[in-house]
């Protein structure tokens, strides 16, 4: 999508024709995003190795967890928000927002990590090495709740490519330079201690990029307001997100966390891998999320459900369309894909088939969980959350001891066939409208 300035939230249903060109410069950045990340993924496993590999993800996959109890719900409030002050000339409300939310932020991440580092010397989460690196690793934290809440703010302002910018391009851009001089200077991949290190330079780089941008857009616009408050109604807000951003981090990270715990990091690296390639699948509806998110919002805002029928409608097809091509290329060229990492990562197909049906399905049912949160049906999205997350606890806690990550992804792919059914559902009866490609 093109950056685009004030009148960039127009809340009229766009043609097919003009989506594709405001969407194809997030695609374009998204799609360098997944090519240097992928990169990223496959230099570590080629040089460091699956063990390696493994105990980096499941590192990470811990502060990613930790990161979503201190976001809790202030990355969508400020997402809609934003959009909503903004469609409405309510400049003074926006700065208010915005004091608000990075402050919020900012002090609850730094306590998480406080405490997290506390609790770890005290009564260890795990052994050796990878205990110190992990009390190494945590520092990542605050800047990763800023840098995740820095995109909200830009998206809500219509200016999406830009926001991903940061956490798209620079940070795996960061850790990909690094990474290949190690191997070329010294003839072996870095260590995990390594690895750690180049992630907190490209988390804390990508941050402070990305607060410097949101300055310079938001500065002319603000820079003479007072700020206006709604503090009550803005934790409220947060309150009932938090439990659905809970819920969405524990849904999607439990899996590797209990693989690691149950199985070990070669196990965890498997069935990575499986899951970053099945996302390739579902990124076109993700960014067509983050496109249309604010349009919805600014409809909802003015009364006009018709447009947002028209959004949705051409939405949903051109990331169905968009998204089925990954799907086939890895259901038919599943074993070069796979073996290009490794042998061992071949034992990841019945993962990867799994984890790719449920993508389709997701495609297949649309931007629903965007589509309630912009017309304040949180509760909604809620309850989905919690019947995916119990399905999803549950079927891991009974498939994981014995299946591994064949396991893990029947647990993956129930989980998110469970949210899409139920929110589609929930779309058909509260707003009357058919969000999928058959609309």
């Amino acid at each position: 999508m093109t950056d685009q300035g004030p009148n960039s939230l127009s809340s009229a249903a766009v043609p097919v024709s003009r989506l594709l060109r405001q969407s194809l410069g997030t695609f374009i950045v998204h799609g360098s995003m997944v090519l240097l990340t992928a990169l990223t993924h496959v230099l570590i496993v080629k040089w460091s190795g699956p063990e390696v590999y493994g105990a980096y993800v499941y590192i990470l996959s811990i502060i990613a967890l930790a990161a979503s109890f201190c976001i809790m719900g202030f990355d969508t409030l400020m997402l809609k928000k934003t959009a909503e002050y903004h469609q409405r000339g309510e400049m003074d409300l926006l700065k208010g927002l915005i004091f608000y939310v990075y402050a919020a932020c900012f002090l609850i991440s730094l306590t998480a990590t406080l405490l997290i580092w506390y609790w770890d010397s005290r009564w260890r989460f795990m052994n050796g090495v990878q205990e110190q690196i992990f009390r190494l690793a945590i520092v990542i934290l605050p800047g990763l709740v800023l840098l995740i809440v820095q995109q909200s703010s830009l998206a809500g302002l219509g200016k999406t490519t830009m926001g991903q910018i940061p956490e798209k391009i620079i940070r795996p851009l960061i850790l990909v330079l690094p990474t290949a001089f190690i191997f070329f200077s010294s003839g072996r991949g870095p260590a995990l201690r390594q690895l750690i290190l180049i992630q907190i330079i490209a988390v804390w780089v990508a941050c402070l990029l990305g607060l410097l941008m949101n300055y310079f857009v938001l500065r002319p616009r603000l820079k003479s307001l007072r700020p206006g408050f709604k503090s009550r109604s803005w934790t409220g807000t947060v309150v009932s997100l938090s439990i659905l951003t809970i819920l969405y981090a524990l849904d999607s990270r439990v899996s590797l966390i209990f693989l690691g715990n149950l199985h070990g990091n070669s196990q965890v690296a498997v069935f990575n891998i499986a899951v970053k390639l099945t996302d390739l699948v579902g990124t076109p509806l993700l960014l067509m999320n983050m496109l249309i998110g604010p349009r919805i919002a600014g409809n909802w805002a003015q009364g006009k459900l018709d447009d947002i029928r028209k959004t949705l409608k051409q939405g949903t097809r051109l990331s169905f369309l968009l998204g089925l091509i990954p799907a086939l290329v890895l259901l038919i060229f599943f074993r070069p894909i796979l073996a290009y990492f490794g042998p061992e990562f071949l034992e990841g197909k019945a993962a990867l088939w799994i984890m790719v049906g449920s993508q389709i399905f997701n495609l297949f049912c649309g931007s629903v969980g965007t589509l309630l949160l912009m017309t304040n049906h949180e509760r909604e999205v809620i309850k989905s959350h919690l019947l995916s997350s119990g399905l999803n606890l549950l079927l891991c806690f009974l498939l994981i001891p014995a299946y591994g990550a064949i396991g893990a992804a029947w647990a993956a792919a129930a989980s998110l066939v469970a949210w899409n059914g139920f929110l589609l559902l929930t779309v058909r009866n509260k707003l009357k409208i058919n969000p999928t490609i058959f609309a």
